[in-house]
């Protein structure tokens, strides 16, 4: 049975000048951080996100008012299923909020 990924991140930053550090997610891959997020401990994580399939990593500023959390789960959805599967996603998102704003919005293999 072949097993697919989804990765889907959200990532906002409202200051454009934002300096990003490339991080090492374990051995899913990179993602650029913004320099003045820090990692949460297994603690912290555990107090802020409650559940059964922990995050494989979340940042946060120091106020610890923004986080970028990331999670990995398997799908068993195929590639060609890829882009409803994103239209789901992205109608959710927009229900949840008043206002979402998407800078882009492509699949891309990872």
């Amino acid at each position: 049975m072949k097993v697919s990924y989804l990765l889907l991140v959200i990532v906002s930053v409202s200051a454009p000048s934002t300096k990003l550090k490339k991080t090492k997610l374990g051995d899913f891959g990179y993602a650029k951080i913004p320099t003045s997020f820090i990692l949460m401990n297994d603690d912290q994580m555990a107090d802020k996100y409650p559940a059964s399939h922990k995050p494989l990593a979340v940042y946060t500023n120091e106020n610890t008012t923004v986080d970028i959390s990331f999670t990995q789960q398997n799908c068993f959805f195929t590639q060609q299923d890829m882009s409803v599967l994103s239209q789901f996603y992205k109608s959710s998102i927009i229900q949840l909020y008043d206002s979402v704003v998407f800078y882009k919005n492509e699949l891309i293999t990872i």
